[in-house]
């Protein structure tokens, strides 16, 4: 008799329909409450970045007038103040001139002569 009870056993919990992903119950972690700064910072509308004030002043420097690199990290740490000029120097090389064609499709015109000068067309 040990034999059959056994055998039902095993029977009745392969027909016992398995858990699955979406029958799981779900543990839900608690987020910590944002903290005052950010919440102040979204009621604040967005000033424009550093990438924006990079556009800005190409777009007013000409062929005739063109701006250096130098030039526009000395714009940018007047702006932005509170940013590192290490930083800012970073961000200049990165997007002037491939990726400010490559992302935003804004095409920079330079010289060939040294100091390299940048304006946008």
């Amino acid at each position: 008799m040990a034999t059959k009870k056994a055998t039902t056993a095993r029977t009745s919990k392969a027909a016992a329909p398995k858990a699955t992903k979406s029958t799981r119950a779900k543990k839900t972690v608690s987020k910590p409450a944002a903290s005052t700064s950010k919440a102040k910072a979204k009621d604040k509308p967005k000033a424009p970045g550093v990438i924006a004030s990079i556009i800005e002043v190409l777009t007013k420097a000409t062929k005739t007038k063109p701006v250096t690199k130098e030039q526009l990290l000395a714009q940018l740490v007047k702006r932005f103040p509170e940013r590192t000029p290490e930083a800012m120097t970073r961000t200049i090389n990165c997007q002037v001139p491939s990726r400010l064609l490559s992302d935003k499709g804004i095409k920079v015109q330079s010289t060939d002569k040294a100091p390299k000068g940048y304006w946008i067309a």
